[in-house]
């Protein structure tokens, strides 16, 4: 609800008005009306100076029309017999009090209304708070809402990816005590266990990565800071990872500053982060080359990127792509390149070190990630 307060006429207006109406009215009623003692005739300026809302300006009018009733009746009036003057001085006292009368009640009603416009103005604060607060409130409610529904489709998506290797365990251990039981068939028992072994793996990795999305959901993730040299860091990591890219005959560079450059974060964090994005450019890329990039940007940022010539990201899905119920929800991804909650846990453990994960795609044409920590990491002098 919206209160809508009168504009008050400029005080300058105000006064000039009231003072000639206050000369008009104290010269025509005494002289030709001073029968008629009553305050009907000093009305007009005390509802004026009370339009005005204005205690200054009534008050104003009062005293000057009581300064000339006072300055006319007491001491320019000369005319007439004794008695003449003094019955003139008591219609001027009449007036006077007349005057003072109805200014005290035009005064209250003034402060009347002052008060009433204050709470007016209180009850509009008050109304635009409470629906302020209501939005934030429904806001709110709808995030959690949202939220809600979306445990719930991941925690449904991720029901379907623990059923199936925990499926293939109990199928797999049945197998297994089949075929050893069975001498013509032990020879069978080598390869399902490694099959065994292969979705016990896949069915960990998947429990440790719901696990710590929950930790970063409810900000138990602790961050262990070390200090170390970014490009051996960084040289370390690739060459680990150089055997999954010879394997697919995928050219596979890294370089480095040229400068040391130390920094100060938490190195398994990252190391997570890295091996994630490398991993995943090598096996979305069949043919042509990965690079990773490590150096400082103008404005102090250490900026580590992965570029592939993989398949690339429609632009639909750019967002999506860190969306842990968006990469569980396809039907079609492949579940031995990973459970698909990587991207989504990669993003949370860059935000945690108070850096950003960008990524830049477009299909056919491969994909660049690229890490961007904060330039409190670097400690004093490097670069």
């Amino acid at each position: 609800m919206t209160h809508t307060i009168p504009r008050r006429p400029p005080l300058a207006v105000s006064l000039a008005l009231c003072v000639g109406l206050v000369g008009l009215m104290g010269w025509l009623r005494l002289e030709v009306f001073r029968q008629w003692v009553l305050p009907v005739g000093y009305g007009v300026p005390l509802v004026l100076a009370g339009w005005s809302r204005n205690r200054r300006v009534l008050w104003t009018v009062v005293v000057i029309f009581a300064a000339m009733t006072i300055w006319k009746f007491f001491f320019l009036l000369h005319v007439g017999s004794p008695a003449q003057r003094y019955q003139h001085q008591v219609e001027a006292l009449a007036v006077l009090v007349d005057l003072a009368l109805v200014s005290f009640i035009v005064d209250l009603a003034v402060r009347r209304n002052q008060d009433l416009e204050e709470r007016s103005e209180e009850l509009r604060t008050t109304n635009e708070e409470l629906a302020k607060s209501q939005r934030e409130l429904d806001r709110r409610r709808q995030q959690a809402e949202e939220a809600s529904i979306r445990k719930s489709r991941f925690l449904a998506a991720v029901s379907h990816d623990i059923r199936t290797p925990a499926n293939a365990i109990s199928l797999l251990a049945e197998l297994i005590q089949r075929r050893a039981a069975d001498p013509a068939a032990a020879g069978e028992v080598p390869e399902l266990a490694q099959e065994l072994q292969k979705s016990s793996a896949g069915l960990v990795n998947l429990v440790s990565d719901v696990l710590d999305l929950t930790r970063l959901d409810i900000g138990r993730m602790e961050l262990n800071a070390v200090e170390f040299e970014l490009g051996a860091w960084l040289e370390e990591e690739c060459r680990e990872l150089r055997p999954l890219a010879e394997e697919k005959k995928l050219a596979f560079h890294w370089s480095v500053p040229a400068q040391p450059l130390r920094v100060r974060c938490d190195r398994t964090k990252l190391s997570r982060v890295m091996m994630n994005l490398i991993g995943n450019a090598i096996k979305f890329t069949e043919r042509g080359q990965v690079h990773v990039r490590a150096e400082l940007l103008p404005d102090g940022r250490p900026h580590v990127s992965v570029q592939d010539t993989g398949v690339g990201i429609a632009p639909e899905d750019i967002e999506r792509i860190f969306d842990e119920f968006f990469q569980l929800k396809q039907a079609d991804r492949d579940r031995n390149k990973g459970t698909g909650l990587g991207l989504s846990i990669c993003k949370r453990l860059v935000e945690t070190m108070g850096g950003t994960l960008t990524v830049n795609s477009s299909p056919g044409r491969g994909s660049t990630f690229a890490v961007v920590l904060p330039a409190s990491v670097v400690m004093a002098g490097a670069g």
